[in-house]
């Protein structure tokens, strides 16, 4: 049985997702900290493997960007650990089902690959997911007003990598789901003539060519 046309558009829409996630955890804005003293700017970009720095003076601008040492983070960070260490088990998750899928797609009659796809997918969308919902619990950062007018200059919140790569898991984990139950396509059985017959007569059965 081949793969239906629903089935070949939730793998796609997987890689999408796939792409997405692993965009969103390369990039260096999950959390975004702006400290303004109306005469000097600082900000800091920080993601699960990057760090940039950025201080804005009225002589000029400095920026540097570095990889982040989370192995030797304060007790306050730890948690960044946790979140890196689930976004590279959901990018595991996300690579094995993808190989799944162009074995799927170079043999679509092997439809129970499309199980073992899907069910790579929704681990790697759950532990995606996970590392969304761990960050967005023990993260700093936040756009209440009320918060930010307590620390007057300084504004914290999420990052646009933060959301994306959140937004590309949950679209795996649903794409996952749907896949399993996603409409089959129906195989067409065509009868074709043989090249031989059987007539019933007088005398029984007479098998001819």
């Amino acid at each position: 049985m081949s793969l239906s046309g629903a089935q070949r558009l939730c793998m796609a829409v997987i890689i999408v997702g796939f792409i997405v996630s692993l965009t969103g955890y390369v990039s260096p804005y999950w959390e975004y900290i702006s400290v303004d003293d109306n005469v000097t700017v600082e900000e800091y970009r920080v993601g699960l493997i990057f760090g940039c720095y950025t201080r804005r003076t009225p002589i000029g601008t400095t920026s540097n960007c570095q990889v982040i040492d989370w192995d030797n983070a304060v007790d306050e960070m730890i948690f960044f650990k946790a979140v890196r260490l689930l976004a590279v088990t959901s990018l595991l998750f996300y690579t094995s089902s993808c190989v799944v899928a162009a074995i799927s797609c170079c043999n679509c009659r092997k439809i129970t690959s499309v199980v073992y796809f899907s069910s790579l997918a929704i681990m790697g969308g759950l532990t995606g997911v996970a590392a969304g919902a761990t960050f967005a619990a023990f993260s700093e950062g936040n756009t209440d007003f009320i918060e930010e007018l307590k620390k007057p200059g300084v504004h914290l919140h999420k990052g646009w990598a933060f959301y994306l790569s959140t937004s590309g898991s949950c679209a795996v984990l649903l794409l996952g789901i749907l896949s399993l139950n996603a409409p089959k396509k129906r195989t067409m059985y065509v009868f074709t003539a043989t090249n031989e017959s059987t007539r019933f007569s007088n005398s029984g059965y007479q098998r001819f060519k």
